[in-house]
């Protein structure tokens, strides 16, 4: 069993003994989005928490993404769905503003509820939605893409808040962009990483996905 594994298996187990001093129970059914925090390396103190989403699986795992600026160095990542997820290796962690904020982090999550792409990227106009963990509370928010950028990152006006960064902006159930910044003062506005860079990190977390078949 490699290191990584061992880690996704018993760190669960060693968290629970620590906050309640027994077991834990079943894992909830995985869905497609999750509360992620993370955790430095051998502390069992939390750390910052955001909204990730599954963006890629297979048989074996789950691949979730979060924003870039979520990510930390030394860190491992519980998720919402009781699950714990670390970085791939080798490690997708992009922190470039919302042009191509996006960090991709993996679970032992067979058959994870993956978010499909759009076909199309976001246009000014577009009615969208997404769920999100503000404050570490589940919300659903709806609104609208007021403009696009020419990075192709989008500007809508929906409700953000601290937390809700990496959620999936979704137009008719299909991701357009995930949020990067807000602005609380004002919040009701945010940024969203747009649709090209969330194919690019698709495409790098459904070949890691293929390169562990050759591991294992």
């Amino acid at each position: 069993m490699s290191m990584l594994k061992a880690a996704l298996i018993f760190t669960p187990l060693a968290l629970s003994l620590v906050a309640c001093g027994a077991p834990p129970g079943p894992v909830n059914e995985p869905k497609a989005t999750v509360r992620v925090e993370a955790i430095q390396v051998g502390e069992f103190f939390g750390g910052s928490s955001a909204t990730a989403w599954y963006i890629a699986g297979d048989a074996t795992y789950g691949v979730v993404a979060t924003a870039g600026h979520v990510c930390q160095d030394g860190a491992l990542y519980t998720l919402s769905d009781g699950n714990v997820a670390l970085p791939l290796d080798p490690t997708y962690d992009h922190d470039e503003a919302e042009t191509d904020d996006v960090c991709l982090l993996f679970t032992l999550t067979p058959g994870a509820r993956v978010l499909p792409l759009a076909e199309r990227p976001g246009a000014v106009g577009d009615q969208v939605e997404y769920y999100g963990y503000p404050a570490g509370l589940r919300a659903h928010y709806f609104g609208e893409v007021s403009d696009v950028n020419e990075d192709g990152s989008l500007v809508a006006s929906i409700p953000t808040w601290y937390g809700s960064s990496g959620s999936a902006l979704t137009r008719d159930g299909a991701v357009v962009g995930m949020l990067s910044t807000g602005v609380p003062d004002f919040g009701n506005l945010g940024t969203f990483t747009g649709l090209e860079a969330l194919k690019a990190a698709k495409v790098a977390a459904e070949q890691w996905l293929v390169d562990q078949t050759v591991v294992d």
